[in-house]
């Protein structure tokens, strides 16, 4: 029986922490091989490395809003990646490797 909206409205119990846990097997699914896992995968191989740590479990732990923060920042980046880096081999002219680039804060 499904329940509505407002049932589920009305029944909503406030917690001090909620605890999302993903089930095993989530590796099967076909979004392994493209390049946004692998992204992703290097983030957190990297951020263990960095830590000294190995496992295969990852757990995330802070407030909504910092972890919204964490997933919409690895979104974002790899969105820029995927729109600023084009390869313009007809373009040449104006290259010049001596000009600085500017500083992200003024752009």
């Amino acid at each position: 029986m499904k329940r509505s909206k407002t049932t589920i409205k009305n029944n909503m119990k406030e917690v001090e922490i909620a605890v999302f846990s993903l089930a095993k097997g989530v590796e099967d699914i076909e979004i392994q091989k493209n390049q946004s896992y692998q992204f992703v995968q290097s983030v957190f191989d990297d951020l263990m490395t960095k830590n000294n740590v190995k496992s295969e479990k990852i757990g995330f732990g802070g407030y909504k809003n910092d972890i919204v923060k964490f997933v919409a920042g690895l979104v974002d980046f790899w969105s820029n990646i995927e729109m600023n880096i084009q390869l313009d081999l007809n373009n040449t002219e104006d290259f010049d490797p001596d000009i600085p680039l500017p500083d992200k804060n003024e752009a």
